[in-house]
């Protein structure tokens, strides 16, 4: 039924243009990236469009959209561990604020992304910005 209901959406909806459809779906993306169940098929149906359409919209794109869920929740992570603010937040405690449930996986996937261990990343941007300070 469920399958039904989604193909009808996608046949009776008017067309967005693909631009303004996939910049609606990432302002949702980002704006839902702290909920564990963010996934394709819960994106497609807050737009009423199948999942299919979901990753078609994304194919010009340089990652999926499960691939740009997991860049957008690591430039969160990006952004929470060079704020001195959160220092006294753990590197995991971030992690999993951005629903990375692995403190090993996301290791290896911010590794994978910024060329360094998280812990390696937070010490030289609280250095750089401490530094920084000083100059100024």
């Amino acid at each position: 039924m469920s399958l039904v209901r989604t193909l009808l959406a996608d046949r009776d909806a008017p067309p967005v243009p693909r631009p303004q459809a996939l910049r609606e779906i990432k302002r949702y993306i980002d704006a839902h990236l702290d909920d564990a169940g963010l996934t394709p098929e819960r994106i497609a149906a807050a737009h009423h469009i199948s999942r299919r359409r979901l990753y078609t919209l994304f194919e010009a794109e340089s990652s999926g959209v499960r691939e740009w869920i997991r860049e957008r929740r690591l430039e969160r992570c990006r952004r929470d561990l060079r704020d001195a603010a959160l220092l006294h937040e753990t590197v995991t405690t971030i992690a999993m604020r951005w629903e990375f449930v692995d403190a090993s996986h996301f290791s290896h996937c911010f590794r994978e992304a910024y060329g360094m261990p998280p812990r390696d990343y937070r010490a030289a941007a609280i250095l750089h910005s401490a530094t920084s300070a000083l100059h100024t």
